[in-house]
């Protein structure tokens, strides 16, 4: 219900704000293909020295969901990212974003303060996760 709840706060900032993408592809055939890609784009990262990497300017995500048969790329804007920490702040109610950061073992600080490179990276029974900063 949280990543549900998490997905739609997403997916709203993803269509009011310039910059942001959201994928949603049900029963992907081209799954690997795409998974390649993702992890191509952070192994180029992670190849150079954090400190020579510089500043992120997007989130991004690709997750795939064994269950559903169903693959969600996402790329929010870093200052989106910063409003959304802003709110959770400031909201003690609206917690659902910052528990499925920690879900993952990611503090909102590494997001607003890391370099680009990878974030998470999760392969369970049930989903597969990559997320970085690009």
């Amino acid at each position: 219900m949280r990543r549900m709840a998490l997905g739609a706060v997403l997916a709203a900032l993803s269509i009011a704000s310039s910059g942001c993408y959201l994928w949603v592809d049900r029963a992907p055939t081209n799954l690997e293909r795409s998974r390649r890609r993702a992890q191509a784009k952070v192994e180029r990262l992670e190849s150079r020295p954090a400190g020579e990497r510089g500043k992120p300017h997007s989130l991004k995500l690709w997750a795939y969901d064994r269950g559903d048969d169903q693959l969600v790329k996402l790329s929010v804007p870093i200052w989106v990212v910063k409003k959304i920490a802003a709110h959770v702040e400031k909201d003690e109610d609206e917690g659902a974003t910052e528990d499925d950061l920690q879900r993952y073992h990611i503090k909102v600080e590494d997001v607003l303060n890391g370099h680009r490179g990878l974030l998470v990276r999760v392969d369970s029974e049930d989903e597969e996760v990559l997320a970085w900063l690009e």
